[in-house]
Order: structure tokens, then C-alpha cells, then sequence
């Protein structure tokens, strides 16, 4: 997460402050950050971009953003959240099937070489 994908995030439809949480290193930098998105037409919480510095990993920040992020979403009047994990990367899907999230589907990204 930089400083202008962030600012771009928060000029985009449907953003809510409500929704944007942050976890606060000791130092005062971002140690990890979850989006929040609500489509109340379809009672559907999303979360993206969802972040965590490395060093700041396995330490729970990102679960308990989560568990806020659906806590306020439900507040809101979402009946159901998605997030998308990268695949590639075991921990991803993880973290988000320990906060209660299930598998639904997979998307594979295909790349072409260049000629």
C-alpha cells in the first residue's frame, strides 16, 4: 500500500471511511491495513486491499482488522463478506479460512511470455 494508491482508494465510489482500519506499529507506521467495500443493494461486504508489513506479520493484526471490518459490515447491514487470496502464497488463505472465510472458487491468472 503506497500513499497514492491509497489516496486514489478513498476518491473511489463507494468508499467508506467506516471501513478503512488500520494497525498501528509502535513506531506510529502502518504495521497493517484491511478495506472495506459495502454493496447494500446485495448485502455484501468485500475486503481490498488487504495488507500487513512483514515484519509485522504473524502476529494476529490482520485477523483482528478482519473480525472488526465484518463486525462493522454486519452493522451496516452486510449478510455476507468476500476476499480474494492469493493462491500462490499458503498463508493467504489460510489467515482468511482462521477468520471463518470458506473457499468458493479458485481464479488462475495467466501470463503471456513476451515473443
Amino acid at each position: 500500500m503506497t500513499t497514492e494508491v491509497y489516496a486514489r482508494l478513498m476518491e473511489a465510489p463507494g468508499y467508506q471511511p467506516a471501513l478503512d482500519l488500520v494497525a498501528e506499529a509502535p513506531d506510529g507506521s502502518l504495521a497493517a491495513c484491511a478495506l472495506g467495500w459495502l454493496d447494500e443493494a446485495n448485502a455484501v461486504g468485500e475486503f481490498e486491499p488487504v495488507a500487513c508489513a512483514p515484519e509485522h506479520r504473524r502476529r494476529g493484526l490482520v485477523r483482528a482488522l478482519l473480525h472488526e471490518g465484518l463486525r462493522r459490515m454486519h452493522m451496516l447491514g452486510a449478510r455476507r463478506a468476500i476476499v480474494y487470496a492469493f493462491a500462490d502464497n499458503p498463508a493467504s488463505p489460510a489467515l482468511y479460512q482462521s477468520v471463518g472465510f470458506t473457499v468458493v472458487d479458485r481464479n488462475l491468472g495467466h501470463t503471456l511470455a513476451s515473443p
